[in-house]
C-alpha cells in the first residue's frame, strides 16, 4: 500500500515539474499603425509574458480606431 501512495506522489511530483518547464515566454510591445501601415505609436517598453498572460495577450483582437489599428506584437 505504501508503495502506491509513494508512486502517486511522485507522478503528482513529476507532472508538476513537466508542467513548470514548459512555460514558453515572449516578449511583446503595444504598437499603433496609421492607415497607410506606418507606425505611429510604438511602445518602447518591450515586456516578457509568459504562461496565461502570454495567451491572453495573444488573443487579443486588433483594435481599429479611427483608422488607426492597435495591436500587439510578440517576439
Amino acid at each position: 500500500m505504501k508503495k502506491r501512495i509513494y508512486f502517486f506522489v511522485l507522478c503528482a511530483i513529476l507532472a508538476f515539474a513537466i508542467n513548470a518547464c514548459s512555460d514558453s515566454c515572449k516578449t511583446c510591445r503595444n504598437v499603433t499603425y496609421d492607415s497607410n501601415g506606418n507606425e505611429t505609436n510604438v511602445s518602447t517598453d518591450w515586456t516578457e509574458y509568459c504562461g496565461l498572460e502570454l495567451v491572453t495577450i495573444e488573443a487579443m483582437p486588433d483594435a481599429e480606431i479611427g483608422g488607426n489599428v492597435t495591436k500587439w506584437e510578440c517576439y
